[in-house]
C-alpha cells in the first residue's frame, strides 16, 4: 500500500519492481541457493562439538573470499548490463522508453546491493 501510496500505479512503480527483482535474483543464484547446500555440511564436518577448529575458520575465510570475490563482479557487471539484464528479464519494457531508461538507472543504484546481503 505505501509504495502504490509513494510511487503510484505506473512507470515508477514498474521501474522499481523491476529494478529490485534483478539483485534478489542474483543474491538466491549466488548466496542463499548455493551456501545453504554446500557449506552447511561442510561446516558441520570441519566442526569438533560446538568450538570452532582452526580448519573451520580456514574453511569459513576461504568461502567467505569466494563469494566476496564473485559478488563484487557480479555486482559490476550487473551494473555495466544493467540494460541487457532489464530486457531480458522484462522486455516489455523495451517499448515504453520512459519504463525502460527508468529500470536501468534505478537498478543501477540498487545493484550493488547483493553486496551487503
Amino acid at each position: 500500500v505505501m509504495l502504490a501510496k509513494v510511487l503510484g500505479a505506473g512507470v515508477m512503480s514498474d521501474a522499481f519492481l523491476m529494478a529490485l527483482k534483478t539483485p534478489n535474483l542474483v543474491r538466491n543464484l549466488l548466496s542463499e541457493g548455493a551456501l545453504n547446500v554446500s557449506v552447511v555440511p561442510m561446516l558441520t564436518r570441519h566442526m569438533e562439538g560446538k568450538t570452532p577448529t582452526p580448519a573451520a575458520e580456514k574453511f569459513v575465510n576461504s568461502v567467505f573470499s569466494i563469494l566476496l570475490v564473485a559478488l563484487v563482479v557480479a555486482a559490476t557487471l550487473g551494473v555495466i548490463f544493467m540494460p541487457g539484464l532489464i530486457t531480458l528479464i522484462a522486455p516489455g519494457f523495451t517499448q515504453d522508453p520512459a519504463r525502460f531508461e527508468a529500470a536501468v538507472t534505478i537498478g543501477r543504484v540498487m545493484f550493488p546491493y547483493v553486496l551487503f546481503i
